[in-house]
């Protein structure tokens, strides 16, 4: 019986992760849930699984929860904000955290994981972007393990296994392309939120269903490989690939590709994390219907500028990544918010980069310290849009 604790229980990992904990409740126990805002959601989650702690991230909203949990007479405690979420992650009892706190948000908990020397199932793929030298530096020194939870890094992580690092000529990230891979670059200047948020394929949170359409998605998670895989930029690229059947390849010195095929759904990557090195049943299979229509297509840089800034950014390295990050964060958040358009998004970002002197980040603080710089430059930028 393993203990976990579920950051950002109410987001779609979140969710996704309790289904895989109800159908296995002889091998998983929720030791702890995490939720930003959705303190309904999480209540009734809190009833259903009787953790031993919850922790609501937004302070405004426990002592709603508080009186909740009290008529119910649930013995679970209920903590809030950074040190309620410290408990989360590092708590002796926790066997396994999932990292799922969307954004940027999620870098702090997944810091405080690995320097408890905990075993992560990472989907918040801003923490290796951000801090991923910090981070990796001290998984080995703590003895962390980070098994990805993004369905590409989870199979290029299986594709991986038992290769030498000079068999491998290159690793492939497939990318769906989003709802606009077939848009002039022209009519990009017309979309709304309600357009940018349907992707044909993936169900996700807002946030990175925007950076898929955006393409910034695959940028993160190329620079999230680098440091996940220990690969030069020159060994990962980018491909579209509609379908979302293939996951992940790998091109071998010898001139073959291996390649990680599957039904796309989110409990697959999930249930490989919280059971690795074991698999479960599938949970839906392949057939040949689906196998028998694969394509793949070159980025087109013009339409999605997105993934060049990505692996400008990652070579320059030192705080640049970092930079990129937060200046996405909130430039989607503000597209959200319907304060500027969806091609202002990419403007916002590259001009955040341009202006900033990059310097080589030492501890974790500086990685807030460049949040506090980004995020300052980026409210003055948005309003002078």
């Amino acid at each position: 019986m393993k203990n976990i604790s579920i950051l950002g229980s109410t987001g779609t990992i979140g969710i996704n992760t309790l289904e895989i904990v109800r159908q296995h409740r002889d091998k998983l126990k929720v030791f702890a849930l995490v939720a930003d805002n959705n303190w309904e959601l999480l209540s009734s989650q809190i009833l259903e699984f009787n953790p031993e702690f919850a922790v609501i991230n937004n302070q405004k909203f426990y002592n709603k929860l508080k009186d909740f949990l009290n008529r119910e007479k649930s013995k679970t405690k209920l903590l809030s904000g950074s040190e309620g979420i410290e408990i989360a992650t590092a708590h002796e009892k926790v066997d396994i955290v999932v990292s799922a706190i969307s954004g940027i948000s999620g870098i702090r908990p997944t810091y405080h994981a690995v320097t408890a020397g905990k075993y992560i199932a990472l989907a918040n793929k801003e923490s290796l972007v951000s801090a991923g030298e910090i981070i990796t530096k001290k998984a080995k020194e703590a003895k962390s393990t980070i098994i990805p939870v993004d369905s590409e890094h989870s199979a290029i992580f299986q594709l991986l296994e038992g290769k030498k690092e000079k068999e491998i000529k290159k690793i492939i990230i497939p990318a769906s392309g989003g709802p606009f891979i077939d848009f002039c670059v022209e009519s990009l200047k017309d979309i709304d939120v309600k357009k940018a948020l349907n992707h044909p394929v993936w169900k996700m949170g807002k946030k990175i269903t925007i950076d898929s359409a955006t393409l910034a998605n695959k940028g993160l998670e190329v620079i999230e490989a680098h440091h996940l895989f220990g690969l030069s930029y020159n060994k990962i690229s980018v491909l579209i690939h509609r379908q979302c059947i293939v996951h992940g390849m790998v091109e071998i010195s010898d001139g073959s590709i291996l390649a990680h095929l599957g039904y796309p759904d989110m409990k697959l990557p999930i249930s490989f994390a919280l059971f690795y090195p074991d698999k479960l049943r599938a949970v839906k299979r392949c057939g040949l219907k689906e196998l028998s229509k694969l394509t793949f297509e070159k980025v087109d840089p013009d339409k999605f500028p997105f993934l060049g800034l990505a692996y400008e950014v990652g070579k320059k390295g030192y705080s640049y990544p970092a930079v990129f990050n937060t200046a996405d964060d909130l430039a989607v958040n503000a597209f959200l918010e319907g304060k500027i358009k969806f091609i202002d998004i990419y403007r916002v970002v590259k001009d955040t980069i341009d202006a900033h002197r990059g310097f080589k980040i030492k501890d974790i603080e500086d990685i807030f310290e460049i949040e506090r710089w980004t995020e300052e430059f980026v409210k003055n930028k948005i309003k002078n849009l």
